[in-house]
């Protein structure tokens, strides 16, 4: 690949993942206020003692999304199809272990969970609430982040941009009918949240339908070494989103007891203002990673 060529994609992977992050970043800004306008501060408590779950989620849909995902693009340069589909199989046999984790979780531990990240008598119901059903759709979470990775390094960052829009545009208008409409409430709020992921994959399948995919589920048997492969590829992301959860999860339990409640609610907004500021270099790494990859896997100089 020349200069030109190289640039061009560059550019073309950097500016379509910035758009997605950008995206996500707003919605996450007026999912906030659409909380804020429907339950007061105390949504907002509620919502923010909940992010850190979110934190995990990602944190192990991106450590399978990364880790397989590059390890596919290293291969797929190499023309090394079947290995490529076993390690898609192995990351989507991973994920669906995982979630059932998550879903466990959801439907026997969600009060002591919700308890265990700081939340009191005032806040409890509407935490809950928020909490469990989040739980409960830890597949599309997980799976989603997955199929996004896969997608941007199988040279399809444009439609992997338009999923990932398409379902936060999907949040926004299913939270104004979940709320104000239907007066569902938190729960409303998080089935919106729950159902953008779904929106996202269901605008990904035409990768699927299309026959583009470089990638596939094959009928192999999981493989301990394929495992390992992406774990080692994925565990910095996964760190990295895992730490942001827990550092939110610390910032709640010392602010609580200064402030109260109103107190976790304020750093909430603050936290989710800076999500739009770290949008841009979000992007840029996840943009990046697919070429990088791929020219790691040609060894190219």
């Amino acid at each position: 690949m020349n200069k030109k060529e190289l640039r061009g994609s560059f550019f073309k992977y950097i500016f379509f993942n910035i758009l997605s992050t950008l995206g996500v970043s707003v919605y996450i800004l007026i999912d906030t206020y659409f909380i804020s306008k429907g339950m007061g501060p105390d949504g907002l408590t509620a919502l923010n003692l909940c992010l850190p779950i979110f934190n995990f989620i990602n944190g192990f849909g991106l450590m399978l999304g990364m880790g397989g995902g590059s390890k596919f693009s290293m291969l797929y340069c190499r023309i090394e199809r079947a290995e490529t589909d076993k390690i898609y199989t192995n990351a989507f046999y991973a994920a669906i272990l995982i979630s059932a984790c998550f879903m466990l979780t959801g439907v026997f531990l969600s009060e002591p969970v919700t308890r265990m990240l700081g939340a009191d008598e005032t806040v409890f119901e509407l935490a809950h609430s928020y909490l469990k059903t989040v739980l409960l759709f830890t597949p599309a979470f997980i799976l989603n982040n997955l199929l996004v990775c896969f997608m941007r390094n199988d040279g399809a960052p444009r439609l992997a941009m338009a999923g990932v829009l398409g379902g936060s545009l999907a949040n926004i208008l299913l939270d104004y009918v979940f709320i104000f409409q239907l007066e569902w409430g938190m729960k409303g709020a998080a089935l919106a949240t729950c159902i953008s992921p779904l929106i996202s994959m269901a605008i990904m399948s035409v990768h699927f339908m299309t026959g583009w995919n470089a990638f596939k589920l094959r009928p192999v048997l999981p493989s301990v070494r394929v495992f390992r492969t992406i774990l080692s590829l994925g565990a910095p992301t996964f760190v990295t989103e895992c730490s942001g959860g827990i550092v939110i999860m610390v910032f709640n339990f010392v602010i609580y007891r200064i402030c109260g409640n109103t107190g976790i609610a304020a750093y909430g907004i603050v936290a989710n203002l800076a999500i739009v500021f770290t949008a841009i270099f979000t992007g840029l790494s996840s943009g990046v990673q697919p070429l990088l990859c791929k020219h790691h896997g040609r060894r190219d100089g």
